[in-house]
């Protein structure tokens, strides 16, 4: 085992495996309710468990059963021991990517057609592994400190389609700013991010939407006062200073920054069909928006 596996990430693994071959129940499992005469404490056995799929309603369920909390204990711990493997197949594929030139020499097309043949992982595994394993993954395994320390693979892939920029740097600020103001919080599940990312984003398209739409009528009642001719130099002004629009600079965007920008795109569409199109409709145009979005994921190279 590599040195630098560090002995984070070697008693993190240590960790799950002791929680695996652990059979009295933990702390978290006992409920103190009291006290008897003596001042002895009295607990119960009682363990909130939250779904990573709601079922109706509920999200969470208290549990009883010593052996069910064991069971589930001890999956999880297996789950956690699952993604701390993962972070170390992200981060050696996005070294992996560092010589493709190398690759390409013995006779693949890339890293994801090395990782395809060799691994036997999808081409689009592949390049999401890379994604994360650039963006999020630090050289001794850890997740980057903005990011909860438990955080999944998946979830890591669901925040990257937002905190991602044009060119494939990480917003930062951005990232940190979604854990301290709440949108984001640790022990969220993937899908609960999923749908809190695009509540806050919808939030953000649909406030400037309305900011662009004041802005667009100050600026037409200014340019009545001015007259014609100050308004047809004004717009003749605005077409030669316009910025490239994102269809003229597809020819020079990243496949993972085009992803992103038809999510965006995406988000700002079922932000407006959820304020105008109406609750009968509702099934329809959610179901066609999901599906293009899971379109665009997949697409990234």
């Amino acid at each position: 085992m590599n040195e630098t596996m560090n002995k984070e990430t070697a008693n993190a693994m240590n960790n799950v495996f002791s929680l695996i071959q652990r059979n009295n129940l933990a702390d978290d499992a006992k409920q103190v309710i009291g006290h008897d005469d003596d001042g002895n404490e009295i607990s119960i056995v009682k363990k909130t468990v939250r779904f990573e799929i709601a079922k109706g309603k509920r999200a969470q369920v208290d549990i009883s059963n010593p052996d069910i909390i064991n069971s589930v204990d001890k999956i999880n711990a297996a789950r956690h021991g699952v993604d701390i493997m993962s972070y170390v197949i992200c981060r050696e594929l996005a070294n992996l990517q560092g010589h493709e030139e190398e690759l390409q020499k013995m006779g693949f097309d890339d890293v994801a057609d090395f990782g395809r043949s060799v691994f036997g992982y999808s081409r689009n595994t592949v390049n999401q592994y890379v994604r994360v394993g650039k963006a999020f993954i630090l050289p001794d395994y850890s997740v980057m400190p903005a990011l909860p320390s438990t955080i999944s693979v998946s979830a890591m892939l669901e925040i990257l389609a937002y905190v991602q920029k044009d060119g494939g740097a990480l917003d930062v600020p951005l990232l940190t700013n979604l854990y301290n103001n709440g949108i984001l919080a640790d022990g969220m599940s993937t899908k609960a991010i999923r749908d809190s990312l695009l509540k806050w984003s919808q939030s953000n398209a649909l406030e400037a939407g309305q900011e662009s739409g004041e802005s667009k009528q100050d600026e037409s009642k200014q340019g009545k006062k001015r007259g014609r001719k100050a308004k047809a130099d004004v717009s003749q002004q605005g077409q030669e200073s316009a910025p490239a629009s994102i269809i003229d600079r597809l020819n020079d965007m990243t496949p993972d920054a085009a992803a992103g920008n038809a999510l965006n795109a995406l988000e700002i569409l079922s932000a407006i069909f959820q304020k105008f199109a109406g609750e009968n409709e509702s099934e329809v145009w959610q179901g066609s928006i999901s599906i293009l979005q899971d379109i665009a994921r997949e697409f990234v190279k």
